[in-house]
């Protein structure tokens, strides 16, 4: 059936028990509660049950709220959300691009949506195939099977986790082949810093033969004590990493330019492992859509919506 929205319609009605949830002079808890009651009560009676059929939650009546809005390209005004930095807690080691502010391509963006913040954590490790599971602020779990170097676009949401891989930092000198370095082994905070970083110096005793070592922080570097891996050479081309104190690293360390340095810095392909997180570090709400601020805080739902100005249900049938 053919459906009126607005003052006259679905959310006239509803707007009238939104002014009385947001009343101050009557935000009593009962009176709160009976709006909420009303609306409940008001979407059944406009979606009955069909066919036999009953709409066992109040989800599902949302949901057939929410598909009706969409098919007629009705939407509410929405909350604006913004954030700082996503953070990563976990034990993996991320390519991060600092000028776009990316952490394995998640960006803050990507975790909120009109009002709702959201979290990815690790379930599964397998080096290039992790599982993590997508959680909503609002609804709980919307997804286990997020895996890592698929796009995952469902729901307004749109993100790519990718594998871990070295990140270079300071090598304006092009001294290393960034196409065939590769180093295994990395533990945070153990043969590298707390973000899977090791520090590089490269020396050369003046008669043509360098030694490349990496160091833990750079206070180690500066005191050229506790190297965790180090590899001599007089050309171009592909070294074997020989582990120092122990600790664990190897792999290759290719040569692209014979010069000294001492400002290079390497991020480590970690791996990602159980129980990495994906978090915003912080998030402001504002309530700019009073329609839409109801149905989250009172019903745990988000609407269709558009930026302000640009909804077709304006604010005003609810205030």
């Amino acid at each position: 059936m053919a459906i009126t929205w607005g003052s006259a319609g679905v959310f006239g009605t509803i707007g009238k028990a939104i002014k009385v949830y947001n009343q101050t002079s009557i935000k009593e808890k009962s009176s709160q509660a009976e709006a909420v009651k009303f609306v409940q009560a008001y979407l059944k009676y406009i979606y009955p049950p069909i066919s036999g059929s009953t709409y066992k939650t109040l989800a599902a009546l949302l949901d057939v709220l929410y598909d009706d809005m969409t098919n007629d390209s009705q939407t509410v005004d929405g909350n604006a959300v913004s954030a700082g930095a996503v953070t990563f807690n976990g034990s993996g080691s991320l390519h991060i691009d600092d000028a776009a502010g990316v952490y394995g391509q998640v960006t803050p963006t990507q975790l909120l949506e009109n009002g709702d913040i959201f979290r990815i954590e690790c379930t599964r490790a397998s080096t290039g195939a992790d599982t993590w599971r997508l959680y909503s602020m609002w609804n709980g779990l919307i997804s286990d099977v997020v895996t890592t170097g698929t796009l995952y676009n469902a729901g307004g949401l749109s993100f790519t986790i990718t594998q871990p891989a070295i990140e270079y930092i300071n090598d304006g000198g092009g001294i290393l082949d960034q196409t065939n370095t590769s180093i295994s082994g990395g533990v945070n905070g153990t043969n590298c810093d707390s973000s899977g970083k090791v520090y590089v110096f490269v020396e050369d005793d003046g008669y043509g033969n360098y030694t490349l070592t990496l160091y833990p922080s750079a206070a180690d570097r500066t005191a050229d004590s506790n190297a965790v891996g180090h590899v001599n050479y007089t050309t171009t081309g592909d070294q074997a990493l020989i582990e120092d104190n122990s600790s664990g690293l190897s792999g290759t360390i290719s040569i692209d330019v014979l010069a000294t340095d001492a400002d290079i810095e390497l991020v480590l392909a970690i791996d990602y492992a159980v129980g990495d997180l994906f978090l915003v570090a912080a998030c402001t709400v504002s309530d700019d859509g009073t329609i839409q601020s109801f149905f989250r805080d009172a019903l745990n739902y988000t609407l269709p919506y558009s930026l302000v100005g640009a909804e077709t249900i304006p604010d005003s049938l609810a205030e």
